[in-house]
C-alpha cells in the first residue's frame, strides 16, 4: 500500500478543520501525527506496571495507547497507523520527539487556503487544489 504524502505543520489541529472536512466530503483519508506528550483522558497511566496496551472507546472515537521502548521511528508510525491515508500532517509539540531531520514540505494556513512550501519555494492552493495534488509524486 502506498505511503501518504507528509507535510509538516506548526498550527494546532483545529486550524486544519476546513481541509479535513473537504477531504471527508471527497471520501479521502487524512491523518494527523502529533509528536508530544499526550493528554490522555480516561486512561490511567502507570509507571512500570502499566499494561502493554490500553484502549478507550467512545461513540465516535477510539483512543489506544501502547507502551514502547526507545524513540519513535516515523516509518514505523506511518506503517502502523496511517497506511491508506492520502496525506499525513506532522506536528511536533513542545514535549515531543524532535524530527527536524524529516525531509518534508511545510503546510501553513493562509487567508485563501493553504501554502505548501519547501524553503523559499512554495505554492498557494485552496483545499480542492491541494487534495487534487495528492495523486502527484510531489506537492511542491
Amino acid at each position: 500500500m502506498k505511503k501518504p504524502h507528509l507535510l509538516k505543520v506548526d498550527d494546532p489541529i483545529g486550524r486544519f478543520a476546513p481541509l479535513f472536512e473537504r477531504a471527508d466530503e471527497r471520501a479521502m483519508r487524512l491523518g494527523w501525527l502529533e509528536l508530544d506528550e499526550p493528554a490522555l483522558s480516561g486512561l490511567e497511566l502507570g509507571g512500570e506496571g502499566d499494561p502493554f496496551k490500553q484502549v478507550v472507546v467512545g461513540r465516535r472515537r477510539t483512543l489506544a495507547v501502547k507502551r514502547r521502548r526507545g524513540d519513535a521511528r516515523l516509518d514505523d508510525l506511518i506503517r502502523e497507523h496511517f497506511l491508506g491515508c492520502a496525506l499525513l500532517l506532522l506536528r511536533v509539540g513542545a514535549g515531543g520527539q524532535d524530527l527536524d531531520e524529516v525531509d518534508a514540505p511545510e503546510l501553513r494556513p493562509t487567508a485563501a487556503g493553504w501554502r505548501v512550501s519547501r524553503g523559499e519555494r512554495g505554492v498557494e492552493l485552496d483545499s480542492d487544489a491541494l487534495l487534487d495534488r495528492l495523486s502527484r509524486a510531489s506537492l511542491t
